[in-house]
């Protein structure tokens, strides 16, 4: 990749890794790999469905209270949880990983393991990225290193759809002054989520008269079949990958029955990083949609096929500037450990800070397909280590080190 960091950030960088402290910190994380790999396999065995958070949440709060790093921890009343590092200054970062999971309760059996992946729901997605963030903390306790800005250690909930990031809108709130937000979502430290995708997820509602399988065939439209028409002309559109633009259609359903239904549900979700090309997709599943009804209609010649469109969820997006500080600091320390990173868009609370001007990074993502959001998920152990390494060389460019350097945020 052809970036060029600020001499400024470089040398920065360069200090803390001289540090012994430092290099201690490092080289405890890959020998207690072990550890946190049980330790994320501890919390994936505990479900924690978007809304149903508390159990992880309690959890997660009892790891950062036994840290010995993180004070004043707290469980609010939309089980987000907070606590803090303080520094020696009143500045303050935010440092967080999403505790919900996509899956409903009674998904996750076990963890299956075979050499050096893991099997499981949600392994990676987001146990692991908990996982991490704890690791970084207790390197950050073994270095013996005071920050100099605060940094508030938060679990937030919601982040999965339909939550589209609810407890991070939250934890912004209650804290407006943070300089700069990290979130942890995954395992890897290559990928640099630079932009935040706009997404929406909108769900339509056919209305027909219905009527018997047999009976009714021929006599009325079928709600179904202008769902399915209106998803056949989704599938024929070319999509623009400059900016990178997606959709899927990802729920289909009709009330219980052998009938004709009266009514019937889809649901698609839509992303794109650039915002003009996001409302222009909305337009178009619109048209999809409406073509779909009238072709249904045409079809039988009875009655009229019509539809309600409502708004599940939506996610904002945006774009940083690439020499943003926090964007150089992830990218050296991915660089100081032997990754190659990239700027990728990403879907993650990061996108939230983005929309609200603070600066972001998503620690996290990399290359290769984790199968996330599947019950197929999995996770590669092979140097899991570098993960947390990564976080940790990112929080103390972040947030400095008091008498050896100050912030990467600070002019």
């Amino acid at each position: 990749m052809d970036y060029q960091v600020s001499e400024k950030n470089r040398k920065l960088m360069e200090t803390l890794l001289a540090l012994p402290s430092v290099q201690k910190a490092l080289d405890f994380l890959e020998t207690e790999q072990d550890r946190s790999i049980e330790e994320q396999i501890e919390i994936c065995l505990i479900e924690s469905p978007t809304f149903y958070e508390q159990s992880r949440a309690e959890h997660y709060a009892e790891k950062l209270r036994e840290s010995g790093l993180v004070q004043d921890v707290a469980i609010d009343e939309k089980y987000n949880v907070t606590g803090k590092v303080t520094g020696t200054t009143d500045e303050g970062i935010l440092l967080e990983a999403h505790l919900d999971t996509v899956f409903p309760f009674g998904t996750v059996k076990e963890v299956r393991r075979e050499g050096d992946t893991l099997y499981a729901p949600g392994i990676y997605d987001n146990a692991r990225g908990i996982a991490v963030l704890l690791a970084a903390l207790r390197a950050l306790k073994h270095a013996g290193l005071t920050l100099k800005k605060n940094v508030i250690v938060a679990g937030s909930t919601r982040e999965e759809f339909p939550g589209c990031g609810g407890g991070m809108r939250e934890l912004l709130d209650r804290f407006p002054n943070v300089k700069a937000a990290i979130s942890v979502d995954g395992g890897f430290i290559n990928g640099i989520n630079l932009s935040g995708k706009f997404s929406a997820t909108v769900e339509y509602t056919f209305w027909g008269v219905g009527g018997h399988a047999s009976n009714s065939f021929g006599k009325c439209a079928n709600p179904l079949g202008a769902a399915c028409r209106a998803v056949a002309a989704l599938n024929d559109i070319t999509l623009p990958t400059d900016p990178l633009t997606t959709f899927a259609a990802v729920q289909l359903r009709t009330p219980d029955g052998s009938g004709i239904p009266s009514s019937c549900v889809l649901r698609v979700n839509y992303t794109s990083v650039g915002k003009a090309a996001f409302e222009e997709m909305g337009q178009v599943i619109d048209r999809c949609v409406t073509e779909g009804c009238d072709k249904e209609t045409a079809r039988w010649g009875q009655d009229t096929i019509r539809f309600e469109k409502q708004i599940i969820g939506c996610l904002p997006g945006g774009v940083q500037d690439p020499h943003t500080p926090l964007i150089e600091a992830h990218f050296l320390a991915s660089e100081a450990l032997g990754a190659s990173p990239f700027f990728r868009a990403g879907s993650s609370n990061g996108n939230i800070s983005i929309e609200r001007g603070i600066p972001a990074t998503t620690v996290g993502s990399g290359t290769g397909n984790r199968k996330a959001h599947s019950v197929h998920e999995l996770f590669c152990i092979e140097e899991a280590f570098r993960c947390p390494q990564g976080l940790f060389l990112l929080l103390l460019m972040a947030a400095g080190v008091d008498g050896v350097t100050p912030s990467c945020l600070d002019d």
